[in-house]
């Protein structure tokens, strides 16, 4: 289940699998990714499970810039 909520989010901000964004507006340099069953991190080098929502990432406010 988890798998296709993820591959939903992907399509509805016109992501491919893996596919780095930032969002608009972001201060830090860091670089999120939608991996098969989570939103993934990347900064500094090193790679974590973010702490954006789910429910930030489909509301109309979120704008990203794909990569």
């Amino acid at each position: 289940m988890k798998r296709l909520v993820m591959f939903l989010i992907r399509k509805k901000l016109g992501l491919k699998k893996n596919q780095r964004f930032k969002f608009d507006g972001q201060k830090s340099d860091a670089v999120y990714y939608i991996s098969d069953s989570h939103i993934m991190k990347y900064y500094h080098g090193h790679t974590s499970l973010s702490n954006v929502s789910i429910n930030w990432l489909l509301s109309d406010e979120c704008d990203i810039i794909p990569m």
